[in-house]
């Protein structure tokens, strides 16, 4: 009887191993096939700073001259004098801002660390750093933003925001 009982419970445990196998190789087969669906889109930064008109948080994709050189008056607008504003040629490229709103105090940066190409569309991936609490910073109110170009792209363009604290020593 007991022996009996012994191989019965084997048989039980050896088929839930195999079924788990079994599903851990397929998570493993979709993975890969994720990763080969997902490419990287070059990119380059255009202009930076902390001192722009954006008070609030925001993602902007700029596709002509007319919306960069209305943009380009906002991400300077409380600089005395503004930089030249960069000719981008828009029928390959395309632009996008990113802006981290007002901050109360210096030491928060924003900047985009990634664009993937995925079957899905054109993933941004942003990094907003804000100071640790050891870090001493600037008193005053400043305005992160980054403009950055890429090839110009015809698929829906979705971000998503990863939030860093940056640590002082």
């Amino acid at each position: 009887m007991r022996l009996l009982a012994f191989i019965l419970i084997t048989l039980l445990f050896s088929c839930k191993a195999s079924k788990q196998e079994k599903k851990t190789e397929e998570l493993n087969v979709k993975t890969v096939e994720a990763r080969e669906e997902v490419s990287a889109v070059a990119f380059t930064e255009v202009k930076s700073g902390e001192n722009s008109d954006y008070k609030k948080a925001q993602n902007l994709i700029i596709t002509t001259q007319e919306e960069m050189d209305l943009n380009w008056s906002k991400m300077f607008g409380k600089y005395p004098r503004k930089p030249p504003i960069p000719m981008v040629d828009f029928e390959t490229k395309q632009l996008l801002l990113v802006a981290m709103g007002e901050q109360a105090t210096g030491g928060y940066t924003i900047k985009v660390s990634s664009i993937e190409k995925t079957t899905k569309g054109i993933l941004v991936t942003i990094e907003d750093a804000k100071p640790g609490k050891a870090c001493n910073n600037t008193s005053a109110l400043i305005y992160p933003f980054q403009l950055i170009e890429m090839p110009k792209t015809e698929k829906e363009i979705t971000f998503a925001r990863v939030s860093k604290i940056n640590a002082c020593k």
